[in-house]
């Protein structure tokens, strides 16, 4: 009697044999794929050695190291920026739009201006602190070679003001009119020379005014010469805050008490700007008495030098 064939016994056996291989190669694999998967980032600054140690274990103390561990020390101790409030007071007047000019701040804020008045911070000298007031600039003259504007200014220690300039640029020719009044309530005075005390210091009331006209001329264009007439008239009070009036605190006798001074101001002035800045030309903030001197120096140029010369002769009218 014949036995059943082994051929089927031996492809069962055979397909056993391989699936349990398989199990056990998929076994000792997983290890392997675990092991592949992607890990954090090694920490650099351990890893990476300083470049400011030389292979005999010198310190490298020349700039370019210095700089290298400093800029290794920024990046491990980098944080986000966060504004500070004179960043975000000045992002909020930027969103507005405005001009920033010598002790004074214009708003351009299409919501509050109304038929070409603008607000304004800043302006008035002496002791006045906090200054606010309205300026206004007519549309119909507005640009960069033509200046209009007119302003009335307060503050809460008494002070007062008002202002006007009007010109314009004329090929070669620049040339404008200017006036300005300004009440100074709390005017200090500490006496004469430069032994002066601070524990001296007395009060006074001044009412100035100043009318006059300005005229330059560029012959190229970082040079400008020229020359302003003016009239100023000085009047002086008792001043306000309690202080003691100037004759009481220094004597009768010294020159100037009780009289008040008229002055018709006659001025030269020079300039040559040959800075790698271009820059528009203020009228309203060059040489006149009406404004600060001359203009500061940009921190934007890289090179070139900038010379301004002037001088005033004020004429006493009233002896």
């Amino acid at each position: 009697m014949t036995g059943p064939s082994p051929g089927p016994i031996r492809r069962v056996t055979v397909l056993g044999i391989a699936l349990v291989t398989t199990l056990i190669l998929g076994a000792r694999a997983t290890p392997r794929t675990v092991r592949a998967q992607p890990t954090s980032p090694p920490d650099r600054s351990r890893t990476v050695p300083d470049s400011s140690w030389n292979r005999t274990g010198v310190r490298d103390t020349s700039r370019a190291a210095r700089w290298r561990r400093v800029r290794r020390q920024k990046a491990q101790s980098m944080e986000e920026h966060r504004p500070s409030f004179v960043e975000r007071a000045v992002s909020f007047v930027s969103s507005f739009g405005g001009a920033v000019v010598p002790h004074r701040l214009i708003l351009d804020v299409p919501r509050v201006e109304i038929a070409d008045f603008h607000p304004v911070f800043g302006g008035l000298e002496g002791n006045a602190g906090t200054t606010a007031g309205v300026l206004y600039a007519p549309t119909f003259w507005a640009g960069e070679q033509r200046l209009a504007e007119a302003e009335l200014l307060g503050s809460l220690r008494g002070y007062y003001g008002t202002g006007a300039r009007f010109g314009g640029v004329f090929g070669p020719y620049v040339g404008y009119a200017y006036a300005r009044y300004q009440h100074r309530p709390r005017e200090s005075f500490y006496g004469v020379g430069p032994n002066s005390q601070v524990d001296t210091e007395a009060g006074f009331r001044l009412d100035q005014g100043v009318v006059g006209g300005l005229l330059g001329w560029s012959p190229r264009p970082s040079a400008l010469l020229g020359g302003h007439v003016s009239y100023q008239a000085n009047r002086y009070g008792t001043g306000q805050g309690g202080r003691p009036t100037v004759a009481d605190q220094f004597g009768a006798t010294l020159p100037g008490i009780g009289d008040d001074v008229d002055y018709l101001m006659l001025g030269a002035f020079f300039e040559l700007d040959a800075r790698d800045t271009p820059y528009t030309r203020a009228f309203g903030h060059r040489f006149a008495p009406t404004e600060p001197r001359l203009r500061g120096v940009s921190l934007d140029a890289s090179r070139g030098f900038y010379l301004a010369s002037e001088v005033t002769h004020n004429l006493s009218m009233r002896g």
